[in-house]
């Protein structure tokens, strides 16, 4: 456990979460409100997960558009 942990806004995007992990070597964030009060813990799975849900969509709709071209 670290005994500085880094917190992030619970407003900041995902890939900003990610970069704050990477520079830092960390897995784990501090997510705050916006004011600085725990809304709760972010992963570094958290962010892969999403980012695939993410490309996951993009495949649907780039194929359901050219269904429909």
């Amino acid at each position: 456990m670290t005994s500085h942990p880094i917190a992030v806004n619970m407003h900041m995007s995902k890939d900003e979460a990610a970069e704050t992990m990477r520079k830092h070597k960390l897995h784990h964030l501090l997510v705050t409100d916006d004011e600085g009060k725990f809304y709760g813990l972010i992963s570094s799975f958290d962010i892969a997960r999403e980012t695939a849900l993410d490309a996951k969509a993009w495949y649907v709709i780039i194929n359901l558009a050219s269904v429909y071209a």
